[in-house]
């Protein structure tokens, strides 16, 4: 019995692994099916592509695509070029639209498969500026928003690859500045999609780096020694300021304000009021050069800066401590800045007075300390000719110079002051006052009136001991007449002495005539720079106030 029992329970036992053999067998199989069936059926999957329309990935055994088209609608399509899983366009696609995208496949044992997808063409790519600025020594270029494929010149037809840039250059590069020209194109993003719409792009290389200069004082300042800016239209990477002139020139030193503007600063007295500075650039490579390259000029380039003219009372009150003026200037008990160039912008405060006990009342009329007048004039020409200056009545920096120079060398004038009387009152009278005195007084002619004598105030300008004036009468007949011991005034009218069988009324042709022996008696006191008034009918004669009131 016991041997029966065990007998049988090994008999299920075999049993039983035999069933669970069958059973793994046979899940094995169906593994193996499953996987080998996967392996073989055919699948597809659609990515983007940077330069086809799309990328067709398939998966299983075997599996090919066996046919891609694009569906157009009404049962029409447009088949597709595969190369390398690349689905390519055979005619030109409009950018930025939506198309239905087709595709077979077969697997290795004949299984089909087809999908069907829907894709959006890239849009054509947009130029970021229509205006693009040019660095020397580079070619313009055109900055996209998108990848560009290809460029196409309109002017010529000319088709370049950018291949996937954002940047498509325009042409050749620009070797100069301040050129423009402008470029029609049309681009596309995908080779094969139709062109863009035509754009212009305007280009320019940069400018000519431009230069101003201005003197930096402000106020009351001291201009003579104010700095000087020099100022660049666009940064400068390089200045080379051992390169660049100055005349006139002063000790100074030129010294870096920003990234575009430079200060000449003198370090001595500097420059005399009225001054023109003249700041000179070489061109080219010893010239300035701003950060983009331009070089400052074709050629060399020179700026100006012109100075204020000086106060016109400091003008006189110099001009009356040495003599040129019938008044004297006391300078203050404290001197400050009684001397200098910073004093010809900030006057001293002083004291004027009258040089003579008695001033003839139209002599006293003209003068003023700080407003300019033809007794101002007059002064600054008898300087500039006692100085051998160019004689133009207009102080200028040689003027202020010399004035600065006479005054520390206290070179006073020792020629008494003059000054010529005219009245056209009937009988017309001359009188001459020198020194503070009336020195003498005559009848005399003025002109007559189709050529009138100028009425005010002028200063003698021209001295002749002898000479024959030619010129041409009212009725067209042409003169020459002697005359004698002339002193011109305003350039072509003179006092001066000439044969008349009578005097005191309008007969010259435009001169102060006097008898030839006053003229004489007139000639030595005067000189350049005596001024002479021509008083209009009317007037008084030269009659001196009361002594000695301040002016």
């Amino acid at each position: 019995m016991a041997t029966s029992r065990v007998a049988h329970l090994a008999v299920r036992r075999r049993s039983s692994r035999q069933r669970a053999r069958r059973r793994w067998a046979v899940g094995v199989l169906l593994v193996g099916g499953a996987i080998l069936v996967g392996g073989f059926w055919p699948r597809l999957q659609l990515q983007a592509s940077p330069n086809a329309l799309a990328q067709v990935v398939v998966r299983g055994w075997g599996t090919r695509v066996v046919h891609a088209a694009i569906e157009e609608g009404a049962g029409s399509s447009q088949p597709l070029r595969v190369m390398g899983g690349s689905l390519w366009p055979r005619q030109p696609l409009p950018s930025g639209h939506l198309v239905r995208v087709q595709v077979e496949a077969a697997g290795l044992l004949g299984w089909p498969t087809r999908r069907v997808w829907t894709v959006r063409t890239p849009a054509v790519p947009r130029v970021v500026s229509q205006d693009v600025r040019v660095d020397v020594g580079q070619p313009p270029i055109a900055a996209f928003s998108a990848p560009v494929a290809q460029a196409r010149w309109a002017a010529t037809g000319q088709v370049r690859g950018a291949v996937g840039y954002t940047r498509v250059p325009l042409g050749p590069s620009v070797m100069s500045p301040n050129r423009r020209g402008v470029v029609a194109l049309q681009v596309r993003a995908r080779r094969w999609e139709q062109w863009g719409p035509v754009l212009r792009v305007h280009w320019a290389s940069v400018p000519w780096l431009t230069v101003t200069a201005a003197s930096r004082a402000a106020g009351q300042e001291n201009w003579s020694t104010a700095p000087i800016a020099v100022t660049f239209s666009a940064p400068v990477r390089r200045a080379n300021t051992a390169h660049w002139t100055m005349a006139p020139a002063v000790p100074g030193r030129w010294y870096r304000k920003t990234d575009r503007t430079w200060e000449f600063q003198p370090t001595g007295a500097g420059w005399a009021p009225d001054t023109t500075i003249h700041i000179g650039f070489p061109a080219g490579t010893e010239g300035p050069r701003a950060e983009d390259g331009a070089f400052l000029l074709p050629s060399a380039r020179a700026v100006s800066v012109q100075l204020p003219q000086g106060m016109t009372l400091r003008l006189q009150e110099w001009l009356a401590q040495l003599g040129y003026l019938p008044v004297r200037w006391l300078p203050p008990a404290v001197p400050g800045r009684s001397s200098g160039w910073a004093s010809v912008y900030q006057p001293p405060t002083g004291q004027f007075s009258w040089r003579y006990a008695q001033i003839p009342a139209a002599l006293r009329a003209l003068w003023n300390p700080t407003y300019w007048t033809a007794m101002t004039q007059a002064a600054v020409i008898a300087f500039q000719h006692a100085q051998h200056l160019p004689v133009n009545g207009i102080p200028g920096p040689a003027v202020w110079t010399a004035l600065q120079r006479a005054v520390a060398d206290h070179a006073v004038t020792t020629t008494p002051y003059a000054y010529v009387y005219v009245s056209e009152t009937l009988p017309e009278r001359l009188w001459l006052w020198v020194g503070g005195h009336l020195v003498l007084s005559t009848l005399a002619n003025t002109g007559i009136p189709q050529t009138p004598t100028l009425l005010g105030s002028y200063a003698v300008d021209e001295r002749q001991v002898f000479q024959v004036m030619r010129g041409t009468n009212p009725n067209g007949t042409p003169y020459a007449d002697p005359v004698h011991w002339i002193n011109y005034f305003d350039k072509s009218q003179a006092v001066h002495g000439f044969l008349r069988a009578h005097y005191g009324y309008p007969q010259s042709l435009g001169c102060v005539e006097v008898p030839i022996p006053m003229a004489q008696q007139i000639y030595p006191h005067l000189y350049i720079g005596a001024l002479v008034t021509v008083a209009p009918p009317g007037s008084g004669p030269l009659v001196p106030p009361a002594s000695g009131s301040r002016p």
